[in-house]
């Protein structure tokens, strides 16, 4: 096998993004890439896909409103994309009962109700959430572990998929990077992305998994085979991935945010908010608010909050945007007209256009303010105070799960019990900027880069893989 080449593995195509510093560090360290890709998909207003061009292929991102396509990498002497391969034998149908199990289980033990618990249950077999909702069997199965014990013992003897072994060994891979490996398989799609930790581990081929983002640990499943590595962003990180994940802790490594890193490196080319406003068709003179839509499994009635909130500012002499949820951004469209949706239809920040975007929209905002969704970390790192409105009917997916209670811990997203109480706190100026930075530095350097705010997580992370 070629001892330079490193394998890539996303379940997306849209997945880039979140190991794309990982990747440039590789290449500048003159690691051959090999990406796979698992599937081509879209996500809100772009479709990734990969096509030829010029006789090399490439990993495209195209607006599906302007056709407008953006190269995000392409192939050259040092790096292939190629799709990958997934599993299709029949142990496929066992292993997703098995591990969906265990996944809903996993939930269980460690009491964690919320809306990702919620959505568990959609992948869940029937017969594991029978033995869960009947107190006897419960109290005898699944409070003893006897059943996840059981479940874990049969999952040992599934064997490494034949075709991935295969994969691995014609694409020469000496390492192989997992971005993710704990999605949910449903009947329609199995994920074969952990398996290919198996297969390595079979092959003596080293192996990495790599946190994608803060709520990857907790909002779902479990790892269900161990890698030799696993990058986690942070301390919270590595406990979760001790104590939830069963990875031990000499297999833990810390690298920081690979998917943050492109905050931390912010373009001379940004608008001022002048020139920003105009842009938008939004009065230069104003303040900015700007409202970070949530996922679609957290909350699908943000628009009423966004009117009231409108209503509410124009009193005030203050304009608000939205940001929406690339999954969610359809909720918004009933106000379209009343209060500007930038992006209209929701985008990641993954091409140098959407980056800017996204930089501008929240470094120009005095605040930003949501339910519980990543923008508020970004909004962090960008340097705007983020405000989450935490209400009863929002219970199950705020409070409820557990990386957003991790970061209320911080004491740097501000809660406020209602759209009202956030109003009050603009009309009374009393966002303390000076002692949010104070915070903001301490969440820099605990949360998104542990091993030093100048050295990239990226950086970080290809040492670990090279080594």
């Amino acid at each position: 096998m070629n001892k330079n080449n490193t394998l890539i593995l996303l379940k997306f195509a849209s997945l880039f993004s979140y190991s794309q510093s990982v990747i440039e560090e590789l290449l500048r360290s003159n690691e051959n890439i090999t990406i796979s890709i698992m599937k081509e998909n879209s996500t809100g207003n772009k479709e990734y896909s990969i096509k030829n061009i010029s006789d090399k292929k490439s990993l495209i991102a195209k607006n599906k409103t302007t056709s407008k396509e953006e190269v995000l990498i392409s192939e050259n002497n040092k790096i292939k994309i190629i799709f990958g391969q997934e599993r299709d034998d029949l142990w496929e149908y066992p292993a997703r009962l098995i591990r969906e199990s265990l996944n809903y289980l996993a939930f269980i033990e460690r009491k964690d109700k919320g809306t990702f618990f919620e959505n568990q249950k959609k992948y869940t077999p029937n017969f594991t959430k029978i033995i869960a909702s009947i107190k006897i069997l419960n109290l005898i199965f699944i409070k003893t572990k006897i059943y996840s014990n059981i479940l874990t013992f049969i999952h040992l003897f599934i064997p490494t998929s034949r075709k991935i072994k295969s994969f691995i060994l014609k694409n020469k891979c000496s390492k192989i990077v997992v971005v993710g490996g704990n999605w949910p398989s449903s009947e329609k799609r199995f994920c074969s992305e952990i398996d290919y930790i198996k297969a390595a581990n079979t092959l003596n081929v080293k192996s990495v998994i790599q946190v994608v983002s803060w709520d990857n640990l907790t909002a779902r499943g479990l790892y269900h085979y161990k890698p030799n590595i696993i990058l986690v962003w942070n301390k919270q990180h590595a406990y979760e991935a001790n104590k939830i994940h069963n990875i031990k802790r000499k297999n833990i490594q810390i690298s920081g945010s690979p998917f943050m890193d492109k905050w931390f490196s912010l373009s001379s080319k940004i608008d001022t908010s002048e020139i920003f406003k105009k842009k938008l068709g939004l009065d230069a003179n104003k303040p900015l608010i700007t409202y970070l839509g949530s996922a679609k499994n957290i909350t699908s009635t943000e628009s009423i909050i966004v009117e009231n909130l409108s209503e509410e500012l124009k009193k005030l002499g203050i304009q608000i945007i939205v940001r929406p949820h690339p999954s969610n951004y359809m909720q918004f469209k009933s106000i379209e007209k009343r209060v500007k949706i930038i992006p209209n239809n929701g985008n990641l920040p993954d091409t140098t256009e959407s980056k800017k975007l996204m930089i501008e929209t929240i470094s120009n905002s005095i605040a930003t303010i949501g339910i519980n969704t990543t923008a508020m970390l970004d909004s962090l790192i960008l340097g705007s105070p983020a405000f989450a409105i935490v209400k009863p009917e929002f219970e199950k997916h705020q409070l409820s799960t557990y990386h957003f209670k991790q970061i209320i811990q911080y004491d740097l997203l501000n809660v406020v019990k209602s759209e009202s109480e956030f109003i009050k706190i603009l009309r009374n100026k009393s966002i303390n900027y000076k002692k949010f930075e104070e915070k903001r530095n301490k969440f820099l350097k605990e949360f998104c880069r542990p091993n030093g705010v100048d050295k990239s997580a990226g950086s970080i992370s290809a040492e670990i893989i090279l080594k």
